[in-house]
């Protein structure tokens, strides 16, 4: 089963390429903005992995990923910049709660390596499927919680580096 992934960004432009790239490893839907990301979420989600776009001019990736987080929790969150702005990435960790915070430009590799990595372990941790259309998060008490072990495990590594 192929594992929904939505990706955010203010370029239409961009978010074709991605599709264009990505199409054969995930289901995938795109949304222009964080206002577009949003409906996405509430008429189309859930989503398996959310990955925005850093800056945009109506809202920022990190006030996306907030939402997001406030929308659909167990979504994985990363963010995906072309500005390597430490205090933007510490904003996007505190309070979009990401799992991962990728450059640009970024591989082909790396694009999909993350999302694959996240819906990898979350099987190992509950040995559930991720949903792949409307309706609940299919998690169970022992996969939440080891999620939450790969986001604290995360964020600790990026203090310490």
């Amino acid at each position: 089963m192929q594992e929904k992934v939505l990706f955010v960004d203010d370029e239409p432009a961009v978010l074709q390429g991605y599709q264009r790239l990505l199409r054969n490893e995930f289901q995938m839907d795109t949304a222009v903005g964080g206002k577009g990301a949003l409906i996405a979420i509430e008429t189309t989600g859930p989503y398996a992995v959310v990955i925005s776009d850093m800056r945009m001019p109506e809202m920022t990736g990190v006030e996306v990923l907030r939402k997001v987080k406030e929308l659909s929790p167990d979504s994985v969150r990363m963010m995906l910049s072309g500005h390597a702005d430490l205090n933007a990435a510490i904003a996007a960790v505190n309070e979009g709660s990401i799992f991962r915070f990728l450059t640009k430009p970024c591989s082909p590799k790396t694009l999909i390596d993350g999302p694959l990595y996240v819906v990898r372990q979350c099987r190992k941790l509950g040995s559930v499927d991720l949903p792949s259309g409307r309706g609940a998060w299919p998690f169970t008490d022992r996969a939440r919680a080891g999620l939450r072990q790969l986001y604290k495990r995360q964020r600790g590594v990026r203090e310490t580096s």
